[in-house]
Parts: C-alpha cells; sequence; structure tokens
C-alpha cells in the first residue's frame, strides 16, 4: 500500500511504545490517515536526528528523483546497457 495524498493530514507527532520484541506500534489515526495497513513493507532508516519510516513506494519514488538527474534524456539505460553487451558478443563471435 502506498501513501494516499486524498487521505487525511496525519497527526504531526504521536507517542508509542518498544515492546519486549523491539515493536513499535503505529497509533490508529496515523496508520488510518497515511493509508498503511497490515502487511505494509516499510524501510527504516536510521539518522543523526532519529529514525525515518517510509513505505517502499515511497522509498523506490525517493531514489528515482535522486537518480533523476542522471538519466539520459528519451533512453533506457537498460536498452542501452544490452545494446552494448549485444554490441561486444558480437564481436567476441566475430573473434
Amino acid at each position: 500500500m502506498s501513501l494516499a495524498p486524498a487521505l487525511a493530514t496525519p497527526p504531526p507527532r504521536v507517542h508509542g511504545t518498544v515492546d519486549q520484541a523491539g515493536r513499535i506500534t503505529i497509533p490508529a489515526e496515523m496508520r488510518k490517515a497515511l493509508g498503511l495497513e497490515p502487511g505494509t513493507q516499510v524501510v527504516l532508516e536510521a539518522g543523526a536526528d532519529g529514525v525515518r519510516v517510509r513505505t517502499w513506494g515511497q522509498t523506490l519514488r525517493a531514489v528515482q528523483d535522486y537518480l533523476a538527474p542522471y538519466r539520459s534524456p528519451g533512453g533506457s539505460v537498460v536498452d542501452e546497457f544490452l545494446s552494448e553487451r549485444r554490441e561486444e558478443a558480437a564481436r567476441e563471435e566475430r573473434e
């Protein structure tokens, strides 16, 4: 499940507790506002200012945005890579 922007704005700050097994419960009001359902995969990132929790979809979008400046306009990096490998294989066959 991804973050649904049409949902209510989540509360900016809530309190939780770490249980004996190391689990942290995200309060229901925040889960509902963010569209988080049981089984939603999340990525935890530790930093100097605490822990960030994002869904896989949010993490993927962040990585894509970060790499966007390096994209070749109008082309696929994968297609370009495969083309180069095919050319290399053809050269090797001729030798």
